[in-house]
């Protein structure tokens, strides 16, 4: 007998269809097995596909949450989960302002829903520290990747993230917005560095633009260059608000299709507010045997 299961592709963190990062979301009422998600996330050809189902819970509700790129699972995604909850609270009517998400390595993630429509997810503080010795090889790598391919650039600090995330940051000085869109990064080259993680490329806005520029890249996981990374603001937002000197301010990832954030550091409570739109694409069902 064909099973079928709830699906649906949004695309997150924009205010535009046909915009931001699309993400496939499978609400299931039955655990599938971590083959059978990743066969699914394949056949999804996205950058995530997020796989949630209901949990019992006395203290609001509660859904196990997956994520996963067409050939690995990740430990966190952002636009998946701000997916993940507008399916729900937009696509299936689910009659609230919060949702709450268990994830396997990044602890349980809320998202709220505001009165202007906007998405609000709660991501770990995850401030990058200079390299460690293990990882000094691969962060320099990567930077002399980068600064080959973007003349005029010059490094403000190459940092990695050795928790949950575990993503090479790179901030930039000496770039405009149009130079930063334009840029074609030399992904083979990336793609060859062994035991390669993500990298997230980042630089201030000029007067009048978003004041954060980023652009993230994991070819080793399936993806060239992610749409738009809400994690990769669970990195970059500690540092650039420190070299900001603000807590909340306005970001723009550069990717083709664009996608457009507001960003809030609370060092305090180790959490960084990733804040931005999301649409409805797609309602159907998925068909399994």
């Amino acid at each position: 007998m064909v099973k079928k299961v709830t699906l649906y592709q949004v695309d997150a963190f924009t205010t535009k269809r046909f915009s931001g990062n699309p993400a496939a979301v499978c609400i299931l009422e039955e655990t599938l097995s971590d083959d059978l998600m990743q066969q699914i996330a394949a056949e999804m050809n996205l950058s995530e596909t997020a796989f949630i189902k209901r949990l019992p819970s006395s203290e609001g509700i509660l859904y196990s949450l997956r994520w996963f790129t067409p050939i690995v699972e990740i430990p966190l995604c952002g636009h998946g989960t701000v997916a993940s909850a507008a399916s729900l609270l937009e696509g299936e009517g689910i009659n609230c302002t919060e949702l709450h998400f268990q994830t396997r390595e990044s602890g349980v993630l809320t998202v709220k829903r505001s009165a202007d429509q906007l998405y609000h997810l709660s991501v770990p503080y995850l401030h990058p520290e200079p390299p460690s010795s293990a990882m000094q090889h691969l962060c320099t790598v990567s930077l002399e990747i980068i600064l080959d391919s973007l003349p005029g650039a010059h490094c403000l600090a190459v940092r990695h993230n050795e928790r949950v995330s575990k993503k090479v940051f790179i901030a930039l000085e000496g770039l405009s917005q149009e130079q930063f869109e334009a840029w074609k990064p030399p992904i083979d080259q990336l793609r060859a560095i062994p035991n390669g993680q993500g990298v997230i490329v980042s630089c201030a806005g000029q007067a009048g633009q978003p004041e954060l520029l980023l652009r993230f890249f994991a070819p080793w996981a399936g993806i060239d260059e992610d749409p738009v990374t809400g994690s990769a603001y669970a990195v970059a937002g500690p540092w650039w608000a420190k070299k900001l000197g603000k807590a909340c301010f306005t970001a723009r990832q550069c990717s083709k299709r664009g996608g457009d954030l507001t960003i809030t550091v609370d060092e305090a409570s180790g959490r960084v507010d990733v804040a931005g739109g999301a649409i409805l694409v797609t309602k159907g069902s998925l068909l399994l045997d």
